[in-house]
């Protein structure tokens, strides 16, 4: 429906292409962090610039380059590195709250305190009616 979806992730890069599979196409952007091999060996973890209070330099960062309103962006995290996006002004989401508090108004909009369906999180989306149908 033509709506960017970005993955800004402490995980590991390879980690999340693996359990998103083919899926992972719908995504318009992945910061993760990375392992780095040398001759199959592993060699280092690279970091992604964007964790922590660096996930609201991203967000802002987004909101400049493609000329979105702040109210256009729902971020959905779940722990202590996504707390900081609440910096950039966009509406946040936390499901499943993991080393940080989702009652935290300063941190997070909305909290979906046991979510089990992806599909729970379309109601904080701002859609036109016709395509939640």
């Amino acid at each position: 429906n033509g709506i960017e979806m970005h993955i800004l992730s402490g995980s590991i890069e390879q980690i999340i292409h693996a359990v998103l599979g083919s899926l992972v196409d719908k995504f318009t952007n992945i910061q993760a962090n990375s392992f780095k091999f040398n001759n199959r060996v592993l060699s280092y973890i690279q970091g992604t610039d964007f964790d922590f209070e660096h996930k609201a330099t991203y967000v802002t960062n987004l909101i400049q380059r493609r000329g979105f309103s702040r109210t256009d962006v729902l971020f959905v995290g779940n722990s202590s590195n996504d707390r900081w996006v609440s910096r950039s002004g966009v509406a946040t989401l936390c499901v499943n709250p993991h080393f940080t508090d989702g009652n935290d108004e300063k941190e997070w909009l909305y909290c979906i305190r046991e979510m089990h369906d992806m599909r729970e999180i379309l109601k904080y989306v701002r859609l036109p009616t016709s395509l939640l149908e």
